[in-house]
């Protein structure tokens, strides 16, 4: 199911219910292109950055119990971003002055 978010000066915008796979795949670069600078400045950022430094520094130790304990904390993240992808873009959508128009619900 997908909910329609309206605003008078940039028309219509679509969010789908549920898991995001764009966000849980592309994370960062999906945040960007829709414009969602908050949760990627204060969530995404920080988090990637910090994974990013720690990957690094686990690689360079060379102790495969740390390799996947980062393999699975990067794969978490990848879950949590496609969980809450959508709820973000919906916030996202909101803030910037969107209103959700409940009687035009689409399926998917």
């Amino acid at each position: 199911m997908k909910h329609l978010y309206f605003n008078p000066h940039q028309g219509v915008a679509s969010v789908k219910q549920g898991f995001s796979w764009p966000a849980c795949i592309f994370g960062s670069l999906w945040a960007m292109a829709h414009h969602m600078w908050a949760p990627y400045v204060l969530v995404l950022l920080p988090v990637e950055v910090a994974f990013s430094l720690l990957t690094g520094l686990v690689q360079a130790r060379h102790d495969e119990a740390l390799v996947i304990g980062m393999l699975l904390a990067n794969l978490g993240l990848a879950a949590v971003r496609g969980w809450y992808g959508n709820r973000w873009l919906a916030a996202s959508l909101r803030r910037r002055g969107y209103t959700e128009n409940a009687t035009l619900l689409l399926q998917a």
